[in-house]
């Protein structure tokens, strides 16, 4: 029985050598005797990331930023919305180019793929923001400020409204800072 290396679940074969895994809707493919991620797309949103990586004739990659099909946790959300949630994930738990052993790497995948959920049910109504906020701030140890940080240099860059709107707030709590 083949395994999902991010989470441990099983695997169902969906296609000619293409698999995904039942709880978290990773594509795999086989490389060898182990599974891989079925396309490795890294998105980085730092501006001047981003900057770098326009290429002649093809325009900048941060103008309209690709969403993986099929994400396991946003049904009802926009584009937008999943991408910011994507990028809060990444940004409190980064795991692309740091070279960790694949035991470690699964277990930090899967870390942000809890975040992502726990994200994703907040904004669709499922649980509290701050009950959220908190915990979150707890279990990766941030100060309050560098949190709020996280949060608004996620937003960075996307034109939903709802987005927007949020990352207007966490400018001017920043601004303000903690005792304003």
């Amino acid at each position: 029985m083949l395994t999902c290396p991010f989470d441990g679940y099983r695997v169902i074969e969906i296609g000619d050598n293409l698999y995904k895994c039942i709880f978290c809707e990773m594509p795999l493919t086989k490389k060898g005797s182990e599974l891989v991620p079925y396309r490795n797309v890294v998105y980085p949103y730092d501006r001047d990331v981003r900057d770098r990586l326009t290429v002649e004739g093809l325009g900048s990659p941060g103008k309209s930023e690709p969403v993986e099909e099929g994400i396991p946790f946003g049904g009802g959300l926009s584009r937008d919305m999943v991408v910011w949630i994507r990028r809060i994930a990444e940004g409190l738990v980064p795991v692309e180019g740091l070279g960790y052993r694949k035991d470690i790497r699964s277990k930090l995948l899967n870390t942000q793929s809890q975040i992502r959920k726990g994200l994703t049910d907040v904004l669709e109504g499922d649980a509290d923001f701050q009950k959220w906020y908190d915990k979150t701030k707890t279990n990766f140890a941030k100060h309050d400020k560098a949190m709020m940080r996280i949060l608004y240099e996620a937003a960075e860059g996307l034109e939903d409204p709802e987005v927007v709107e949020l990352r207007n707030a966490y400018a001017r709590a920043l601004e303000r800072g903690p005792m304003g």
